[in-house]
């Protein structure tokens, strides 16, 4: 943006904050403000036109500079007038009625959204949403604060929920732009409290008096970058904080946002000691991952209180709210602020623990991290000849020596995608052609580990002197272990395991010598592992993983048989709306509706729909039936439905019909051709969900429940579905296992609602382009997990 453009923006702006306007304008106006600020941060500007006005607001900033015989405002002094511009929008606001909390919800969070997009992050609070602010101030309430300071005040999240309104507020703040930001929110909902800007230069302090402190601090940033002429033992600014409470005379109670790391780095160490031997920890409270806006770092609240010491009160609550939050998009969680709230009241349950000190003093490197002392409440019932232990105990890891590639050479390397996330007794992968910049060496006998999306991925490396790629972070291991090595690898497959790796925050981090010593696995003694090893490589390894045969891809081809598969396919569908309006007329359906793109859909329209396209498809197929020479029909998965929602405003199903001049039946004057077919995932997702949900299909018939329920889990990653299934908690039959679900699987029988069975599901894939694979735990919560992989086809 030129200068002269920026100068009457500038004025467009100013003069904008004086006249009166609708809501939906002072949006408008606050994004234009905050956009000068970015903007005009990088230019220099000649506002010698404006001079007078421009002089008039600077002059009602406190502590300005103003030089009035200075015709270039530049850098700093630009910043200031956007300042001043803010003052000026926040006494505007004090004029309109904005009483409704929606209308100020609505306002608070387009401020916020354009200030995460637009300005620095000085302080942690940028990360935070909605939930976890008012989780916040529901602390501060919970321990009795009426009066409370932030010197790393941010956007104040916190101080403008409901639950923080009796409670008075004092912030400091380094970054001019967060700082105009907060005063509009404290102004917007009609707090009269106010945070105060410091210059980076000024050195920092302890705030007086702040007998009550509410903090999120800059997560793992150096305190010497953000204050070069301090004097502390902390290494990073979320540190600081802590220690200066510890030692501040005047401080009583504090509840500060951290990183997880603060639970159990080496670095934080001996402020964890310090607080523990001085009683000042109260509660510690784990969040689940995705909860911070724009970062995946897990993080906990802790609850200091230094009158603990004076009613010798010698336990330290832990919580756990990882299983607290429902998913979002890209990663995101929103916590269940609710549930929250009743969690940390009650203090009990399966994700709370009380746990003395002196336990916690005992423990390596004195480690607070909530789940280490919660997990046990959720490990697996054990046999009598099996124990619980480290997995420290079991596997040692071996060095890692990283080298570089040569420019200009070209190695081969094992690629990461080729580790296993099910153990299915596979190697990892063979060797390919692939360049990266770094990699390691491994012998022969070892295996590799890493943690991603929850879980280990396991191998083995069969490939002596290959490089593995290190595009994320790997632990080896050699092969020798005390126990089964395949018994190993099997149980780090289980759920439990991944429930652990998300209690202990590790979810997404690197496999390290904390997750080694904190992660347990049940260990039975040596005959009885070899016995679970072999019992799962039957049940496991079956002509599902070998995936479809040359002549299924064959069948794919012909139009004849295809012909058939569609009608078979158009059959089970039928079956599928009878049996679905069955258990709906029942009120046995799990879930109702669905949300597809922004519209809600009900369970009725889409069976209605079906029940119209498969109709009007029946009779195409009858005629097609007749088209021995035609040609190749080929099933477009995703310009089909496409085509249909552009058309007929409908997301489920859309068939089109083309002549076809090459093949004209006996008899017919023209010939027709099934062109293209789709069905969208979340559809199939939903359908397959109330199938499963309300028909006992897989064997479950014999321990159903009365009302014919089936529990499911339905995840959509990309082109996968997973549905894990559950017989209603009941354990499942002896005598199941994946490939009896898969080649005998239940067929569809209206009289006995058996729904479709793993034939009929394997079937159906089949038709629609893709594959199934069944993954089987009889000792799981969901013992069954379907795996439906869609493929694009495209082969005449």
């Amino acid at each position: 943006m030129s200068n002269s453009a920026l100068q009457e923006k500038v004025y467009k702006v100013m003069n904008a904050l004086t006249r009166t306007g609708e809501f939906r304008d002072i949006i408008e106006i606050v994004k234009e403000l905050l956009c000068l600020i970015y903007i005009s941060s990088r230019s220099n500007l000649n506002l010698e036109k404006y001079h007078d006005d421009i002089y008039t607001l600077r002059n009602e900033i406190p502590g300005s500079k103003v030089d009035p015989f200075t015709k270039n405002i530049f850098y700093e002094d630009v910043l200031m007038l956007s300042g001043a511009a803010m003052l000026h929008l926040i006494e505007a606001l004090r004029s309109f009625d904005i009483s409704d909390e929606v209308k100020r919800s609505e306002l608070a969070d387009s401020i916020i959204s354009f200030a995460i997009e637009h300005t620095g992050k000085s302080s942690g609070q940028f990360l935070i949403n909605n939930n976890l602010a008012r989780l916040i101030a529901f602390l501060a309430w919970e321990r009795g604060m009426d009066d409370v300071v932030d010197p790393f005040a941010g956007i104040v999240s916190y101080a403008v929920t409901p639950e923080f309104s009796g409670i008075k507020f004092r912030g400091r703040e380094y970054s001019l732009d967060a700082t105009v930001i907060s005063n509009l929110l404290l102004a917007i909902h009609g707090r009269e409290q106010s945070v105060e800007e410091m210059s980076m230069a000024d050195k920092w302090e302890y705030p007086e008096n702040a007998e009550n402190l509410i903090t999120v601090p800059p997560f793992n940033f150096p305190t010497k970058e953000l204050y070069s002429d301090i004097s502390c033992r902390s290494k990073y600014a979320h540190e600081l904080i802590v220690e200066y409470f510890i030692e501040n005379p005047s401080s009583k109670k504090a509840i500060i946002l951290l990183p997880s790391s603060f639970a159990y780095s080496q670095n934080s160490e001996w402020l964890r000691k310090e607080l523990l031997n001085r009683n000042y920890i109260d509660k510690v409270i784990s969040l689940p991952s995705g909860v911070l806006n724009g970062t995946q770092i897990t993080s906990l609240i802790i609850v200091l209180d230094k009158t603990r010491a004076d009613w010798d009160e010698e336990d330290i609550t832990f919580i756990s709210l990882v299983n607290c939050a429902r998913n979002m998009s890209r990663g995101r969680s929103e916590l269940n602020l609710e549930y929250a709230k009743n969690l940390i009241l009650s203090r009990s349950g399966k994700y709370a623990k009380d746990v003395t000190i002196d336990e916690i003093l005992n423990s390596i490197s004195t480690d607070i991290n909530p789940g280490k002392y919660i997990v046990g409440n959720l490990l697996p019932e054990i046999s009598a000849d099996a124990h619980i232990a480290p997995l420290s105990t079991f596997l040692q890891p071996i060095e890692l020596q990283s080298q570089r590639v040569k420019s200009g050479e070209t190695k081969d390397i094992v690629g990461l995608k080729d580790l296993s996330d099910i153990y299915d007794f596979v190697v990892i992968g063979k060797p390919s052609s692939k360049t990266t910049s770094r990699y390691v060496e491994l012998s022969e006998d070892a295996i590799i580990l890493t943690i991603s999306s929850g879980k280990f991925h396991v191998g083995r490396f069969k490939y002596k002197g290959t490089p593995i790629g290190l595009s994320i972070n790997l632990a080896a291991f050699a092969t020798e272990c005390i126990g089964d090595m395949d018994y190993i690898l099997l149980e780090l497959s289980k759920p439990y395991i991944s429930k652990q790796l998300e209690l202990l925050g590790v979810a997404n981090q690197p496999v390290s010598d904390y997750v080694l010593h904190n992660l347990r696995i049940v260990c039975e003694n040596l005959p009885r592992q070899k016995e679970i090893v072999l019992e799962a490589q039957k049940q496991i390894v079956s002509e599902l993983h070998i995936g479809l045969s040359d002549a299924h891809t064959d069948y794919r081809k012909d139009v004849h048989i295809k012909k058939h598969a569609i009608g078979q396919t158009v059959g089970s569908i039928g079956n599928w709306w009878t049996l679905l309006e069955e258990a709906r007329d029942k009120g046995n359906l799990i879930n109702e509706s669905m949300i597809i793109g922004d519209s809600e859909i009900s369970l009725g329209a889409v069976l209605d729909n079906l029940r119209n396209c498969f109709g009007r498809l029946s009779v195409q197929i009858d005629r097609f039936d007749r088209g021995y020479n035609a040609t190749s029909v080929i099933i477009n998965l995703d310009e089909f439905i496409n085509e249909y929602i552009g058309t007929h405003s409908s997301p489920i199903f859309k068939y089109e019909i083309v002549d076809d001049e090459n093949s004209k039946p006996e008899g017919e004057t023209e010939s027709k051709k099934l062109r293209t077919i789709f069905f969208p995932k979340d559809v199939l997702a939903m359908i397959m969900n109330n199938v499963i949900s309300n028909a006992c299909a897989h064997g479950f018939d014999n321990t159903m429940s009365s009302s014919n329920l089936v529990r499911i889990a339905v995840e959509v990653s990309g082109g996968v579905i997973i549905l894990s299934i559950s017989n209603n908690g009941k354990p499942a039959p002896s005598d199941m296992s994946a490939e009896k679900i898969m080649t005998y699987g239940e067929s569809s029988d209206l009289r006995s609602h058996c729904g479709i069975g793993g034939y009929e599901t394997r079937q159906l894939m089949n038709d629609f382009g893709g594959e199934v694979d069944i993954i089987l735990d009889k000792d799981a919560e969901f013992p069954v997990k379907y795996q439906l992989t869609f493929k694009s086809v495209d082969n005449e």
